[in-house]
């Protein structure tokens, strides 16, 4: 498919994570934006239209750089563990909000 979104081809995301059985969420790589991603929209030519989402990551991620991530979906709330940096990074859908904090803020080593 192609994305002619400016924002998400500077941003080169590296994390997804389904919202619901058409929509996405794309995040992580060279900014701290957000995108959303609905599979019904794209055209007949393959030109999907990703959409840059008011949230905005508080860090920098490099989910799946040189490690996996995870992502679980509690509700309308987001859980990503980005390894690399060892962040956990946490999104509300509704607020479209992100907040950020050191794994090791939790106690683990």
């Amino acid at each position: 498919m192609e994305v002619n979104n400016p924002d998400f081809i500077k941003s080169f995301p590296m994390a997804a994570v389904s919202i619901n059985e058409n929509e996405m969420i794309i995040f992580g790589g060279e900014t701290t934006k957000t995108f959303i991603f609905d599979t019904r929209n794209v055209s007949d030519q393959g030109k999907a239209n990703v959409v840059t989402s008011g949230g905005l990551l508080d860090n920098k991620s490099r989910f799946a750089f040189k490690t996996d991530y995870v992502c679980r979906k509690f509700g309308t709330i987001f859980y990503a563990i980005d390894s690399e940096l060892q962040i956990i990074h946490t999104y509300e859908l509704s607020g479209q909000d992100w907040y950020s904090q050191p794994i090791s803020e939790f106690g683990f080593e």
